[in-house]
Order: structure tokens, then C-alpha cells, then sequence
């Protein structure tokens, strides 16, 4: 239910969503609502309001903390978006588990101690906890300039964390994340990644990531999506073994570098995933040559093996042969030594 410009009053319970723009909203009896959405728009006689599961403010230079108050047990959903001031919980909201701000700046508090989701688009974000959040699952930053992420350590249970945009130049997640399972880091000039061996897809776009030695012991790695970076080498790759897709567009990784994907049976590789990359015109058929290839419409493309591959190959060629040298050597050393020992054996025989 949508009203633009208008002044509405209610005295009865309100089944259905409200949302208001640029309106009032007059409450002259206590009454239930579910959803209300107040943009550009105001209450009056807040108090009366209760029931309340989702709470949507947009464009106001404050929240209505009567609202939040006498809502407090029923609340789930609270979306802040446009705040013009610094805010912060100043109420138990104990069934809240959604949370959406958009504005300057925010404290995070023991106030909402069962969220399970936050997404803040700030300036500024001030974490004071005095306990764990320990129902918290998803986090999502963006704009936030974070000097680190010290916040970490009270989300012991985090699964999800999306950052953007916050000045990070390095990822150094607290180990009591051990459930973490999803990254997602863009525009951040991040060099170095410290995260928990848990996580299974890692996303960086527009960071200055040059290597893939974080990896090590990452065997549950499912997905790694490097692209728009500094990446130029692939070796320690190897070491998620269960790793099914990759895109590497935009990085500085050269032909030989995707030597390094052949390692992966559950991996399937498709060429745009190397878009972007000082590669040379053999890639398309040295990627032929990897069983991992997604390569159906190349099939008139005559397979080539990678340069690194080929030296292997005959490195190992001439350790084969050099070994089946020495063993044929070693062959004639022995007919040579049983030769002698017969024939020392025979001139005995003759002398006496």
C-alpha cells in the first residue's frame, strides 16, 4: 500500500505494507502494522505503534527511536538508508536479525546481539562490542575506510564477508573464524591475504594481488575469481585441490602461466576466463592440450603442449635415457667382471 503526498491517519491494525513518500502518518490509536516505509516521511504518535516486523527509513536526519522501542521484541528488519546523522542502537532489539544502513556513520553495539546480516555502506563504522555476535553470518562494508579488521574477532560464526572499497591493504582475518567460507574483496589495494583454511570461494577485483601463495593448504577451495589485479603467477594454485572454477580476466599472467590449471579434475576452464592477459596467439592451443579445457567449438585447433611441459618432457626423456645408459653400463660391467673370474678361473686350471 503506497501513498505519495498525503496525510494519512490510522486508528485500527494494518495488515498490509505501508510505505510513504514524502507523507505523514498520524496514529490515533495503539494499533499493529507489520511493514511500514517511511521515505521523506514522518509519524506522529509513534509510541502507538507496536507489532512491528520491518522497519524501512529513507532520507531522514533521524531514525524514530520510539518506534524502535516499542517495537523492540518484534522487530527483524531494520533498513536505514540516506542518514544524515551518526547512529546507533540504544535499545535491546533481541529478534532482530537484518540489518541495512546507508549514511556517514554507525556504532555497532551489544544492542543488536542476534543479527545474523549486516550491510553498511558509511563513511565510518565503529564496532563496540563487549561480547561476541555470535548469531552473525554475513557481513557486507562498503565505503568504509577500515584501517583492519579487528571486528573479526567477535564473529566467531561468520560465513560471508564482502568488502568494498575500504583502503584495505591487507586481509588479516581473526582465526576464530574458522567457518568462514566466502570472501569478496573489490577495490582495495590489498597485497597480502591471511584467512582461515574454511573458505571455499574467493573473489578479488581491483586489488593489487600478485601471487596465489595465501593458498596454501586451501584444499577446500571451490572457486577463485582474481581478476581487474596485479596477479602474474599462478604456482601454488596446485594446492586446492578441489578447486571447479577460476576466472582470471585483467590480471599480468603470461601463456605459461596456465600450465598451472592442469592439475584439477573437477576444473573447467573456458577462454574467457584468460581475457585480458599479456598471452601470446599458442594459448588457445596449448589450453587445447588440458583435458580441463571447455574447448567443444575448438575441436579444428591442433592441440600444443605448454613450453614449460615440452622441456619437462624431454628433461625427463634424457634422465630415461641417460638411466637406461647407466643400467646397460652397469650390465656390461657385470658380464665384464664374470668374463674375468672365468678366465682367471680357466688359467688356474691350465697351470696346474
Amino acid at each position: 500500500f503506497e501513498l505519495v503526498d498525503q496525510q494519512l491517519e490510522i486508528d485500527q491494525n494494518f495488515q498490509n505494507e505501508l510505505n510513504l513518500i514524502n507523507s505523514s502518518l498520524t496514529i490515533s490509536k495503539q494499533c499493529c502494522l507489520k511493514k511500514l516505509i517511511l521515505n521523506h516521511s514522518k509519524t506522529i504518535n509513534s509510541q502507538l505503534l507496536s507489532g512491528l516486523e520491518e522497519y524501512h527509513t529513507k532520507d531522514l536526519c533521524y531514525v524514530d527511536e520510539k518506534i524502535l522501542q516499542q517495537n523492540a521484541e518484534t522487530l527483524k528488519i531494520l533498513i536505514v538508508e540516506d542518514c544524515g546523522k551518526d547512529f546507533f542502537v540504544k535499545c535491546d532489539l533481541p529478534n532482530l536479525d537484518s540489518f541495512y544502513f546507508r549514511g556517514q556513520s554507525i556504532l555497532i553495539n551489544d544492542h543488536v546481539s542476534q543479527l545474523k546480516y549486516i550491510s553498511i555502506v558509511a563513511k565510518d563504522v565503529d564496532f563496540q562490542l563487549t561480547n561476541p555476535l555470535y548469531q552473525l553470518t554475513a557481513i557486507l562494508l562498503t565505503d568504509v575506510n577500515l584501517p583492519n579488521l579487528n571486528f573479526t574477532h567477535f564473529t566467531p560464526n561468520l560465513t560471508k564477508l564482502e568488502l568494498r572499497n575500504n583502503n584495505l591493504q591487507k586481509i588479516d582475518i581473526d582465526q576464530q573464524c574458522k567457518n568462514l567460507t566466502q570472501l569478496i574483496v573489490f577495490d582495495n589495494p590489498v597485497k597480502t591475504i591471511k584467512i582461515f583454511w574454511s573458505i571455499q570461494d574467493i573473489t578479488l577485483n581491483n586489488t593489487k594481488i600478485s601471487n596465489l601463495s595465501f593458498l596454501a593448504g586451501f584444499r577446500l577451495l571451490q572457486s577463485l575469481n582474481i581478476t581487474s589485479s596485479y596477479l602474474c603467477c599462478l604456482k601454488g594454485i596446485e594446492n586446492s585441490s578441489n578447486l571447479f572454477s577460476v576466472n582470471l580476466q585483467n590480471n599480468f599472467l603470461l601463456t605459461e602461466q596456465f600450465r598451472h590449471l592442469k592439475s584439477f579434475p573437477k576444473l573447467k576452464i573456458k577462454l574467457w576466463q584468460t581475457h585480458g592477459n599479456p598471452i601470446d596467439g599458442s594459448l588457445l592451443q596449448k589450453l587445447c592440450s588440458l583435458e580441463q579445457f571447455d574447448g567443444k567449438q575448438y575441436q579444428n585447433i591442433k592441440p600444443k603442449m605448454f613450453d614449460f611441459d615440452v622441456l619437462a618432457a624431454e628433461k625427463l626423456y634424457q634422465q630415461q635415457n641417460l638411466l637406461v645408459k647407466r643400467q646397460k653400463l652397469a650390465q656390461l660391467q657385470v658380464k665384464i667382471q664374470l668374463s674375468r673370474q672365468v678366465y682367471k678361473k680357466m688359467q688356474r686350471m691350465f697351470e696346474s
